[in-house]
């Protein structure tokens, strides 16, 4: 079986298939309604545009967490308001 490889909606690369067989990439809303990205383009400015949609301060076009437990850490956040 052949799997035909997407284009990202927002740098035009093609979405490459990941280990799993997945080969569908990432939901690029609200950068691109409808429309699927790579990784690099989820991390680097779908997800920080999603944040700064709800009110936190990132910087869009570089990526929020290196690794998972800085990813884990960032979303624990302090509730104390």
């Amino acid at each position: 079986m052949t799997t035909k490889l997407n284009t990202c909606s927002i740098c035009g690369e093609l979405i490459p298939v990941e280990e799993s067989g997945w080969a569908l990439g990432h939901n690029a809303e609200p950068v691109v309604t409808a429309g699927r990205c790579c990784e690099e383009c989820s991390e680097c400015v779908v997800i920080p545009t999603r944040l700064r949609n709800a009110g936190v301060d990132v910087e869009i076009g570089k990526p929020l967490w290196p690794r998972p437990d800085v990813m884990r850490e960032l979303l624990k956040g302090d509730h104390d308001d």
